[in-house]
């Protein structure tokens, strides 16, 4: 946890929230159809809580209190790809949860679940070889965030008083929908 100088900008130096505990379940598993097509599928639940020191009780930051993904993976040794659905549940900013007083808004650095689906597609070939180019040479391209959701994934600073300038916090988003491509020859 950082401590901001009066000006509430200027990081002073770091200190211990005190001990926390992690806790939570987890499952993930996938299935292969065969031909090279598999489906996956993983999830979690958990809590993440400061359970002695100045926090005591209080939401650990960026520790979501639940993932999820699923999608189905191709890959036949020639051709392959991939589309992926991932949530990220609700958490807490880079501060944490932050004690709720007529001073101090706890939720103000709340972030909500947000998502994300990416997809990718290529292919792998060794004509490159006879020509000694190398081993295998591999193309692929892809979406990254195909929906374009741009929700809020952290807040930055500290929970302001209901009295301080709307701007003490930060907002980090996710990236826009992201277009790539990519060639790899394995010497």
């Amino acid at each position: 946890m950082n401590i901001l100088d009066t000006d509430n900008k200027t990081v002073l130096g770091i200190v211990n929230g005190g001990t926390a505990q992690y806790r939570g379940l987890e499952a993930e598993g996938s299935y292969a159809f065969g031909n090279g097509l598999a489906a996956y599928a993983s999830g979690a639940v958990s809590e993440a809580r400061f359970i002695n020191g100045v926090n005591t009780g209080l939401i650990l930051a960026n520790a979501p209190r639940s993932t999820a993904a699923g999608g189905l993976i191709f890959d036949n040794g020639k051709f392959f790809g991939s589309a992926l659905y991932k949530i990220t549940g609700d958490q807490y900013g880079s501060k944490g949860q932050a004690a709720t007083t007529a001073a101090a808004n706890g939720e103000l650095n709340h972030v909500d679940a947000y998502n994300s689906t990416d997809m990718v597609a290529g292919f792998r070939t060794d004509a490159l070889k006879q020509y000694g180019f190398g081993n295998q040479l591999e193309i692929k391209a892809g979406v990254s965030n195909v929906f374009n959701n741009q929700a809020i994934t952290d807040i930055g600073g500290a929970p302001s008083a209901l009295t301080a300038p709307a701007d003490s916090l930060t907002y980090t988003c996710q990236a826009a929908r992201t277009f790539y491509a990519s060639t790899k020859v394995d010497f």
